[in-house]
């Protein structure tokens, strides 16, 4: 993971959203429902059965 941190400041509204985006696979094997299931909500899976 990796992150940046500018500064500290007074809030100034709400964050925006991803409007859109992609997940990607870097690794070959089995997708298993526990790994599908937490990542369901953040896109379309593409899982060849």
């Amino acid at each position: 993971m990796h992150h940046a941190f500018e500064r500290y400041a007074p809030v100034m509204g709400e964050l925006p959203g991803r409007a859109q985006g992609a997940l990607i696979s870097l690794d070959t094997g089995a997708a298993t429902a526990y790994s599908i299931e937490g990542l369901a909500d953040r896109g379309v899976m593409f899982v060849v059965p």
